[in-house]
């Protein structure tokens, strides 16, 4: 009896476990998967291609042309890894949790794969009447959480149209699409608004700790309730779950390999362009890339023009360097143009006479003697012997003088001098006819005086003596 319970008991447990089917696996024990795995899941959606910096990255083909990362979605706050990002895509579980987002000249935006999953990877900016955020660049892939401002305040001029803004009491909204402002305002809300991105890395993995929840429900007016993060199994059961507050998340541990590559069937070939408008403005300097090359696969390369400094060098090391010489020095190694003598051009005149002709024989010349030296009494002769003689009279020609004119002086007028006055002639005095004559006082004429009467002798005194003749002594 005993052993017919204990067979039945046996059985009962066996189909038990096979209709049960294997129990879901927790988040801390999902296996780690290789980078394939992305290869795999986003070949529907997009294309990857080699980038010259980053390696393969990969571009989604089915968006509008005002696409742009962490648009299509919402924010929900979990109390296992704060603000997390709830997307409406059906890749959104890959490139909004692993890797980061960069901006190429030729496909616009570009994911690359990163290993390590986070509930979002973007910089936020907060104020009292609005909220921003915008992807992180792949130069903190393998940085600290602890990032330097410098890579998460995104305020370059090619950063600034990647942000997305929404006022603050939207910023729950399901709908966030529906909320956002025009890039055009992004250099402005950037200055009005101050950098809050903060990451850490806590007990259950990355933690997004950027925006306290309290400063939201002053401007929302209510409490702003936690969701509750569920861990599936597959990628395709991602998303909202049953209710507001149930979230479904798949992060396996990914495994990056530099040997590993897509497909040739998933990588991007000549026709396969995004939708997304390319803006060359939003390319970062070191993400540019060098102008495509026109020479076809396997043809020689086209010769290289050398520059002159580089000929320069050239010559150089073949003949040397050129010495430094003083200016007017000859140069070596190029001879000079020779000038025939005056007798070798004699020389070849004779030689080139007529074939009936005799030759004639080209005169010999001596060769310049040394100057006699000449006394002072024979080069006075020279002199006089070759001085001119003066010609005759007769035949001397005159000299014409021309006659020197002085230079008219201008006239100079003398001051008028003025004109004596004449005194106008007195008339006199008309007399009526019958009347008695007048007659007019004459002057006194002055008395006419005489000689000086004579002096006598001085009757006091004795004068002073005098000689026969009367005079003194």
């Amino acid at each position: 009896m005993r052993k017919l319970l204990a067979a039945l008991v046996v059985a009962l447990a066996t189909a038990g476990a096979m209709n049960l089917g294997p129990a879901a696996t927790p988040a801390s024990a999902q296996s780690a998967v290789s980078v394939s795995l992305f290869y795999q899941q986003l070949a529907p959606h997009g294309r990857w291609f080699q980038h010259p910096r980053w390696g393969w990255a990969w571009f989604p083909l089915d968006v509008g042309a005002d696409w742009r990362p962490y648009s299509r979605g919402n924010w929900v706050w979990t109390d296992e890894y704060g603000w997390y990002w709830v997307s409406d895509e059906p890749f959104g579980w890959a490139v909004y949790h692993y890797g980061r987002w960069a901006y190429d000249e030729q496909y616009g935006w570009i994911w690359i794969p990163g290993g390590d999953w986070g509930p979002a990877w973007v910089a936020y900016r907060y104020s009292d009447d609005y909220v921003g955020w915008a992807p992180l660049p792949p130069e903190t892939l393998y940085a600290d959480y602890d990032w330097d401002v410098a890579y998460t305040d995104l305020e370059a001029s090619y950063y600034v149209p990647r942000w997305m803004f929404v006022p603050r009491r939207d910023f729950l909204s399901h709908r966030l699409r529906r909320f956002a402002l025009a890039s055009v305002r992004n250099a402005d809300l950037i200055r009005h608004t101050r950098n809050v991105t903060h990451y850490e890395r806590g007990r259950r993995g990355v933690f997004n700790r950027s925006i306290e929840p309290k400063r939201l429900e002053s401007a929302l007016g209510r409490r702003i309730v936690a969701a509750r993060i569920k861990t599936v199994d597959s990628p395709r059961r991602v998303g909202p779950g049953r209710g507001d507050r149930t979230v479904n998340v798949f992060r396996p541990q990914v495994r990056l390999s530099r040997n590993a590559a897509p497909p040739a069937s998933v990588r991007a070939k000549p026709q396969d362009r995004p939708r997304v408008a390319v803006r060359r403005d939003l390319v970062a300097p070191s993400d540019r890339r060098a102008p495509p090359s026109t020479v076809a696969p396997g043809s020689p390369p086209a010769p290289r023009t050398a520059t002159p400094q580089e000929r320069r060098g050239r010559d150089e090391r073949r003949v040397g360097p050129e010495p430094t010489q003083p200016p007017g020095a000859k140069r070596p190694g190029i001879a000079e143009p020779r000038v025939p003598q005056p007798s070798e051009r004699r020389d070849r005149e004779f030689r080139r006479a007529a074939p009936g002709q005799p030759q004639a024989k080209p005169p010999s010349f001596a060769q310049p003697r040394t100057p006699r030296v000449v006394t002072p009494e024979q080069r006075r002769e020279r002199v006089e012997r070759a001085a001119p003689r003066s010609m005759p009279p007769s035949f001397a020609r005159p000299q014409q003088t021309q006659p020197k004119f002085a230079r008219p002086q201008p006239p100079r007028f003398a001051r008028p001098q003025p004109q004596p006055h004449f005194a106008r002639p007195q008339q006199p005095p008309r007399v009526a006819p019958g009347a008695p004559p007048q007659y007019r006082a004459q002057p006194h004429a002055a008395p006419k005086q005489g000689p000086p009467p004579k002096q006598g002798p001085a009757k006091s005194g004795p004068g002073p003596k005098q000689d026969d003749k009367g005079k003194g002594r």
